[in-house]
């Protein structure tokens, strides 16, 4: 560790850094924004526990909701997989000896690492504070064009981590594997990927005609003229909603992966498994839609949106069948990263349940902006995103002890626990017509509002313990596999 933290800071891994060494920048900037995003979500969570006294004012409440949703969103969430698994595992499932572009990843690492900080900054110091969509009028503060560039960076950096994963999967120049056998975590990486790739332009449009706009040459997005509001609606859903769905995809495939992996035998239904995928990044380029339920002009495409997300349940159920009896084989069912695996399982179907009513229309309308649909995103983006990401971690870097094998199976026990008490609460509220992000609500909505906030400090308690464990595997272990995963007998798409 001490070499590690000499070389970073003498620059020599930014100047000659392979993907595993890129794999560990990526890992310590996202953990600090993580860390970050998380502390917010926590002070907002203990405010929202009583009803009556406030530990932060309404206009400091803003701008913690804000910058959780944009750090988490944008920041972490959206780049975590490909950046981190793309570099340490992706190159070994396909042959190749790293990622794509190796100086456009260093790029990509600088890139992340500056707009991430200055989008903190900038909300921080006062630049927005009325939500992650950013779709309220800015006020004049000279920070917000910062905030705007600190976005573009980061898109632009999952755009080419992203582009890197598609070029080294596809290109046989990188590529040493027949596409026809590599296995399923590459497959979904594929797919994720590509879909990242097409929809990243319409954010960078978006975030730099809204630049300009702040700079006085333009107004296509101006916040002050309805037409440019749902505009701007249309242009936000159809990069966040789709990239969003698409970032669970190669988490998906690293689950899938260690189901395989402790397993009996292959993949289950890997070629339907495989297709159906591909249909869920489909699905996600043509869904974004159900978003608009409530904007105006927008109702042809966001009841099609919605038709198209409530299909998209019909993939994602096959995908979660194969991984179902995966682990009903799995030969070590106690193993850490089984455990978090049927713990997805749980948290994406109750997110997908809720998911169902926020794309039928009807009831879609009615519960768009309540509590439901802040319940459903992060059920979805724990047990789809955060929790692949732990998985992963613990397969490829094991832990070295029984005791610590103990504290793990007893952190995802806790884990489950503070998700379980952090967000079916929100559902509850949700249901009964509570909207989100409310700074001030009625008493009715308060005994949810507490139980929440409990399940908060648990879920951070246990997550905190995860990532002790994560820093003594990496120290007990001298030399870490970071290239190839475990082979899968037999998993070929043919």
């Amino acid at each position: 560790m001490t070499s590690f933290v000499s070389n970073l800071i003498r620059c020599r891994w930014l100047l000659a850094a392979d993907s595993s060494q890129l794999a560990r920048l990526y890992l310590l900037t996202l953990g600090f924004f993580a860390l970050s995003g998380t502390i917010a979500a926590l002070v907002l969570q203990l405010e929202l526990g009583s009803a009556s006294s406030h530990l932060v004012s309404a206009h400091r409440f803003g701008q913690l909701f804000t910058h959780h949703g944009l750090v988490m969103a944008f920041v972490v969430l959206l780049p975590l997989i490909p950046a981190v698994f793309g570099n340490l595992a992706l190159p070994g499932a396909v042959g190749a000896r790293g990622l794509a572009g190796l100086g456009w990843n260093r790029a990509a690492w600088v890139l992340h690492a500056v707009g991430g900080v200055a989008v903190i900054v900038a909300v921080e110091s006062g630049a927005y504070d009325s939500g992650w969509t950013l779709l309220m009028p800015a006020g004049s503060s000279q920070l917000y064009p910062v905030l705007l560039g600190g976005l573009l960076l980061v898109a632009v950096a999952t755009f080419i981590i992203n582009w890197s994963v598609v070029a080294t999967i596809l290109s046989r120049k990188h590529r040493s594997i027949p596409l026809s056998n590599i296995p399923i975590i590459a497959w979904f990486f594929l797919f994720g990927a590509l879909v990242v790739v097409l929809v990243s332009p319409i954010r960078c449009f978006t975030l730099v005609v809204q630049i300009l706009h702040q700079v006085g040459l333009g107004d296509f997005l101006s916040p002050d003229n309805p037409e440019s509001i749902t505009r701007y609606q249309r242009l936000f859903w159809a990069y966040a909603g789709t990239a969003t769905s698409a970032a669970a995809l190669p988490a998906l495939g690293i689950t899938l992966h260690i189901g395989a992996t402790h397993g009996r035998a292959n993949v289950f239904l890997h070629r339907v498994v495989v297709f159906a995928g591909l249909a869920v990044g489909l699905l996600s380029l043509v869904s974004w839609g159900q978003h608009l339920l409530t904007a105006a002009d927008s109702q042809k495409l966001a009841v099609t949106g919605s038709f198209f997300g409530l299909l998209a349940s019909v993939p994602t159920g096959i995908i979660l069948l194969s991984l179902l009896v995966m682990l009903f084989q799995a030969r070590s069912r106690r193993a850490v990263p089984v455990l978090i695996a049927w713990l997805q399982i749980g948290l994406i179907t109750l997110g997908s349940l809720a998911g169902l009513v926020l794309a039928a229309p009807a009831t879609g309308a009615v519960h768009h902006n309540s509590y439901l649909a802040t319940g459903h995103l992060h059920l979805l983006v724990v047990g789809g995103i955060v929790l692949s990401f732990f998985s992963g971690i613990f397969h490829w870097i094991q832990l070295p002890d029984g005791r610590a094998t103990t504290v793990g199976r007893l952190a995802i026990g806790a884990l489950a626990l503070g998700v379980l008490l952090t967000y079916v609460p929100m559902l509850v509220n949700g249901l009964g017509g509570s909207p989100k992000a409310l700074f001030v609500y009625p008493d009715r909505y308060a005994s949810m509002h507490t139980v929440s906030s409990i399940g908060t400090l648990i879920l951070t308690l246990a997550l905190l313990t995860l990532i002790g464990l994560i820093g003594h595997a990496s120290a007990q272990s001298r030399t870490v596999e970071t290239s190839r995963p475990k082979p899968v007998p037999g998993e070929t798409f043919a």
